[in-house]
């Protein structure tokens, strides 16, 4: 009866929670408190976990990396130049999604600085005998150093989060696109061990890639990524 009642309940599709919340749950991440929940009483089982989205399927990242390298080949001919698979990772995010990285790196930047600034004026304002011990400025600054706590750790935690799910879709999307490739025009040695070098990397080592000398990169581009 229970595994049946399991069963069950690894057939229903859970909705992906971040579709429904709101903008403060999505800013302080809450809509991930009833899985976290679930994980720290009992071991997550498959229906626990939340379906994939649209945005994140390997069918989708595969088909829009493909077709952006389609369309790296065409303008590099039309421009005399070698196409390159750096540029195609490039466009796999929007100008949006590069500008609220920025911004998140910004706001951690600033915070990094202006904290010890607030701490600063703060102890000064304390050592000055001539103000009361417990001034309106010293709340004000005071304040000012637990608001720049909450941005620091809130823009830290989101510029991570955000790097790890690029890094993420750019491996799924190119351990696709090399199997792909290889169901099409076979296999070789140089791309099993490129598909074993990719299973065994992290998400960093895929961002690195985007070095245009890095050896496995053109490895990458020569036997995967050809135009044929």
């Amino acid at each position: 009866m229970v595994q049946n009642e399991q069963s069950c309940r690894a057939s229903v599709l859970i909705p992906h929670p971040n579709d429904s919340a709101n903008w403060l749950s999505c800013l302080t991440l809450h809509w991930m408190n009833t899985v976290l929940r679930q994980g720290s009483q009992r071991p997550l089982e498959k229906g626990d976990i939340f379906t994939v989205r649209k945005q994140d399927a390997m069918e989708h990242l595969v088909n829009k990396l493909e077709k952006l390298w389609q369309q790296e080949i065409t303008k590099s001919r039309l421009a005399g130049c070698q196409p390159r698979l750096w540029r195609a990772f490039s466009r796999m995010f929007s100008w949006k999604q590069y500008a609220g990285m920025l911004i998140l790196k910004t706001l951690h930047a600033l915070s990094v600085v202006l904290l010890p600034l607030l701490l600063w004026f703060l102890l000064s304002d304390l050592e000055n005998e001539s103000q009361p011990k417990y001034s309106v400025s010293s709340f004000m600054l005071v304040a000012g150093m637990i608001f720049l706590a909450f941005i620091k750790g809130l823009s830290k935690n989101h510029f991570s989060g955000l790097a790890e799910i690029w890094g993420t879709q750019l491996k799924v999307a190119s351990i696709g696109l090399v199997y792909k490739k290889v169901s099409i025009c076979g296999y070789n040695t140089e791309l099993h061990l490129l598909l074993i070098d990719s299973k065994r990397g992290s998400w960093g080592v895929w961002c690195l890639l985007c070095s245009i000398h890095n050896p496995k990169f053109l490895l990458l581009e020569r036997f995967v990524f050809t135009e044929g």
